[in-house]
């Protein structure tokens, strides 16, 4: 760990190096079960990703997104929903430029909030992720596809048949469009 933070404090050529070998240590120790020592280490780059690139870069955005997630693995749902709400308000902005790279993300958080029962929330992540790949042209089709499926989804739990059978009728049109 201290030759992780030697790294940091060096110049910027060695930034690369450290995120490198901080996102390694991170996965080794998740993988490992070391749970605790992993969110520390995911805290940790975050906070010189912020202090390297900003609060709404793209790359802090995707430390965000990892700490969200090991917090969300481990049960700790308040602080992973802290997390995706700041995520939320970085790739919104991103979308409105209409970059889809960030689509994935607001998906992720939408799926997040169907599991711990945000209905309202995860419905409209989900039209937001849906309505991005309709406006892109059919350049991601079959992302498009998985979207219609994830509303398709949220709606059929929440017994919406109408609006169900409308998403799969599309959804398997696009499909057989592909064909």
């Amino acid at each position: 760990m201290d030759n992780i933070s030697s790294i940091a404090q060096s110049p910027n050529k060695n930034k690369e190096i450290y995120f490198t070998k901080i996102i390694v240590d991170i996965t080794e120790n998740y993988i490992n079960g070391n749970y605790e020592q992993a969110i520390k280490l995911a805290e940790e780059a975050l906070k010189e990703s912020e202090n390297t690139y900003g609060f709404s870069n793209p790359t802090t955005a995707s430390y965000i997104g990892n700490l969200a997630e090991l917090h969300r693995a481990q049960g700790n749902y308040i602080k992973a929903e802290r997390l995706y709400r700041r995520l939320i308000q970085i790739n919104v902005k991103n979308l409105a430029t209409g970059n889809v790279d960030f689509v994935n993300t607001i998906n992720n958080i939408a799926l997040f909030y169907f599991l711990i029962g945000e209905g309202k929330e995860s419905e409209h992540l989900f039209k937001l992720v849906l309505s991005t790949f309709e406006k892109n042209d059919g350049k991601e089709v079959t992302k498009l596809i998985a979207s219609l499926n994830n509303l398709a989804e949220f709606y059929r739990v929440a017994n919406l048949n109408t609006e169900t059978e409308f998403l799969l009728k599309k959804a398997l049109l696009k499909w057989e469009q592909e064909e």
